[in-house]
């Protein structure tokens, strides 16, 4: 967010906390090229939306995770997809960066601020998804790690 420390020649950087975060306080719908990832990813929870209740609530899920980075390098946020088996065949959609494009994209969860990591390094926490309580359309995710704790609607 360095652009806002000048901004052809009007210094605008008090404007910098309200545009990050206007930018980064939701979750981001994009396609993420695989190759931009410090990890490849895994599975952090697994659910079965044949058995979900109305009010959501069954399907709340804080879930632990650890993942050994890849790579080093500036952890901006994390990115979220998933994937979906329909019937007892193997009829797959899967949105993870690797998979074929299509409709459905990667949710960006974006940090306040770059966390420096390094090739080999372990993070660690837990992922949290609950339905939102003021709105039945969205969902609230929560992220905690290395100390941090963040929430993001979607």
């Amino acid at each position: 967010m360095d652009y806002w420390d000048e901004v052809y020649g009007v210094d605008m950087s008090s404007m910098a906390g309200f545009a990050k975060k206007s930018a980064f306080g939701e979750c981001v719908v994009a396609t993420i090229h695989e190759s931009k990832l410090l990890d490849a990813g895994a599975c952090v929870a697994t659910m079965d939306c044949s058995s979900a209740d109305e009010s959501g609530e069954s399907l709340v899920l804080p879930a632990p995770f650890e993942f050994v980075l890849e790579r080093g390098g500036a952890l901006h946020g994390f990115v979220a997809w998933f994937d979906v088996q329909f019937g007892p065949e193997v009829v797959m959609l899967s949105t993870s960066p690797d998979a074929v494009p299509g409709h459905w994209m990667q949710t960006l969860l974006y940090l306040d601020e770059p966390l420096a990591v390094t090739k080999g390094q372990k993070l660690s926490g837990s992922f949290s998804l609950r339905p939102d309580a003021a709105n039945v359309r969205r969902i609230s995710v929560t992220v905690e790690f290395e100390g941090q704790s963040r929430t993001w609607k979607m």
